[in-house]
């Protein structure tokens, strides 16, 4: 899976995070209503700047699912917090 490396103004907030995340990352988000998919975790892999398309990986059984980072309303960051 290859992410682009050309700059694209991927616009809003939650693109701007993604930005940020590094791979391995865990996530949940919501796509509009407001609620986040609990108990639904995603593994971050990469935001590609060339379409703005976030990979993620579905923890619950391994499939990526992407999606338009200007499309996600909100992210929620899952802290481990097991020694």
């Amino acid at each position: 899976m290859s992410c682009g490396c050309d700059k694209r103004d991927c616009k809003g907030c939650v693109c701007h995070q993604f930005k940020k995340l590094k791979t391995g990352d865990v996530i949940q988000i919501t796509l509009g209503d407001d609620q986040f998919f609990e108990d639904q975790n995603y593994i971050f892999t990469c935001l590609d700047h060339k379409d703005c398309c976030v990979t993620l990986i579905d923890e619950s059984d391994g499939n990526p699912f992407i999606v338009d980072c200007q499309r996600i309303r909100g992210i929620k960051f899952i802290t481990n917090t097991s020694g």
